[in-house]
């Protein structure tokens, strides 16, 4: 029996996942897959702006593109993509975008500072998503989003969860772009992300011109100036190398500490 793409992908990622995960263009024919910690931000923010070029809601880009409310970018109602739910009246609506030549990219990241930039951003930043993290630490007992929390106590608690429960910020990429559900026509890499990121606007602006890469939701300073190596211990290396490995083999990562970030 022939291999059902969108059944195969439901095996991997929820349903809530695959129809926030998946940014489909029928315009430029193109599927983006939602990875976050690499970019993601400054990616969509291009993609929305080539998307709203020479139709009438052009004159949101400024707003939308440029303007410091992140939930415009990633609030699935409010930018102008189709998800997978869209393409249901096919039986497998996955294979039939790729047999329409839809242009399948993403990006990755190392598996090492994608961690670092979660916990900086998520968890040093108090954003709401650290009360998962404070749950599971204190087993459930109300605590102050402000509590304080280590780097070594957050990623001892996600590694000691099973991986299809992480939240996407620090889940497993490989299941997250459905890597060994899908032929991507290209896979760019965080840490070659200038140039990455020129290859696949050249490829789906055609002749028109790339838009600008804006460099939104940076991190923290602190990632900048510590030492990698001062940061992760050689027993939380071990942990995060044993918990993400697939993502360091399939994506071609060494278990040797980054020199940056």
């Amino acid at each position: 029996m022939e291999l059902n793409l969108t059944t195969a992908a439901g095996q991997i990622l929820t349903n809530n996942r695959l129809e926030y995960g998946l940014l489909i263009s029928s315009k430029h024919k193109f599927i983006y897959l939602d990875n976050p910690k690499t970019g993601c931000s400054s990616i969509k923010a291009s993609l929305i702006e080539l998307e709203y070029r020479n139709t009438i809601d052009e004159f949101k880009i400024p707003t939308v593109c440029d303007g410091n409310n992140q939930r415009l970018i990633h609030n699935r109602a409010e930018i102008p993509f189709q998800s997978l739910s869209a393409f249901k009246q096919h039986p497998d609506p996955l294979k039939y975008l790729i047999q329409q030549q839809y242009y399948l990219f993403s990006l990755v990241r190392n598996p090492y500072t994608r961690l670092l930039s979660a916990y900086y951003n998520k968890i040093v930043g108090n954003k709401p998503l650290k009360q998962q993290i404070l749950r599971l630490l204190y087993n459930n007992k109300p605590q102050a989003l402000t509590t304080y929390v280590s780097l070594a106590e957050f990623i001892q608690v996600i590694c000691s969860q099973p991986v299809t429960t992480l939240d996407p910020h620090w889940g497993l990429q490989s299941n997250l772009i459905l890597f060994n559900v899908l032929q991507h026509d290209f896979i760019g890499k965080f840490e070659n992300y200038a140039q990455d990121y020129v290859t696949i606007f050249t490829r789906l602006c055609n002749t028109q011109p790339i838009p600008k890469l804006r460099h939104r939701n940076s991190n923290n300073k602190n990632l900048y100036t510590t030492p990698i190596t001062e940061l992760i211990t050689p027993r939380l290396q071990a942990a995060i190398y044993k918990q993400y490995q697939v993502d360091f083999e399939n994506f071609g990562y060494a278990y040797k500490l980054p020199t940056i970030f």
